[in-house]
């Protein structure tokens, strides 16, 4: 609809106000992709002692942690070093220090009653 006195201002600021909201609604779009991940990356934790600092169940139920080396219980060779197949440094080591068959582990922490509890009040 024209109207002489307005002399087709209001249309033109109109229409200049709707190109100014599209462009900025098309930079926005891009500004929120350039600045938030969708995607985080894993965290890089490192494999020495510190995968021990909670103690708790969740942080050793994995099991590659958990592994030991063969240890050897008992073997046929006799004194002998030449009729051994294990080297003579490996198994001489193993009959100075106490063998245990199953390594000892601690039951995993579990919420609930804590153990004494009861006792201690």
């Amino acid at each position: 609809m024209y109207h002489p006195q307005t002399d087709n201002l209001v249309e033109r600021f109109n229409q200049t106000l709707k190109r100014i909201r599209r462009n900025l609604q098309a930079k926005l779009q891009l500004w929120y992709t350039e600045i938030s991940k969708r995607t985080q990356p894993p965290p890089k934790l490192p494999l020495g002692p510190s995968h021990k600092f909670a103690d708790n169940y969740y942080c050793t139920r994995d099991g590659s942690r958990e592994s030991y080396p063969p240890i050897i219980i008992m073997s046929n060779t006799k004194d002998n070093p030449s009729s051994r197949t294990v080297p003579y440094h490996i198994v001489a080591g193993l009959t100075q220090r106490r063998i245990s068959p199953i390594p000892s582990i601690k039951p995993p922490l579990t919420a609930g009653i804590l153990e004494g509890f009861a006792s201690k009040y």
